[in-house]
């Protein structure tokens, strides 16, 4: 069991990680704000978290990339993507960051989806990279209705 749990470490991390995705879209539901997991308003804390996790994936593909000396246009789209979130994340509105970080996420998945059928990352490993993004995606949508709904101020 131990040994399992070892080698599907990764994994336990990816779903450990659409936890504050959770908190973060139950703190924009019910208005409250939990102090000890965010500092900031429950609407930038979602915002920040997925620019991070992001950015994260792109780099992520970035290294796969690089070690299976693959196609340069991933190199250039991983790059172009994290520019593109910077970029939204300090000159959009709430909606619209929110929006192109869904989009973000739809392109982390062809990518894995590239790879998988390339054979450079396993079944296993993408069947929970798609459960993990549709947790994700779930959220971020949530909060794009709620926040599109409700006068909650920009941060």
């Amino acid at each position: 069991m131990l040994k399992e749990i070892k080698g599907d470490v990764h994994i336990y991390l990816m779903y450990l990680g659409t936890l504050p995705f959770i908190i973060f879209s139950l703190s924009i539901i019910t208005n409250y704000k939990c102090n000890f997991i965010m500092i900031n308003r429950p609407a930038e804390s979602i915002k920040l978290y997925a620019l991070i996790i992001s950015i994260f994936m792109a780099g992520i593909q970035w290294g796969l990339c690089l070690l299976n000396s693959y196609k340069y246009k991933l190199f250039i789209l991983s790059n172009l993507i994290t520019i593109v979130l910077w970029f939204t994340y300090q000159f959009t509105s709430n909606n619209t960051f929110i929006l192109i970080l869904v989009l973000s996420f739809i392109y982390h998945i062809i990518v894995d989806f590239i790879f998988y059928d390339e054979k450079i990352i396993s079944k296993k490993y993408f069947i929970n990279r798609v459960i993990i993004t549709s947790i994700v995606m779930t959220n971020l949508l949530i909060s794009f209705a709620l926040l599109h709904n409700l006068s909650y101020p920009a941060v």
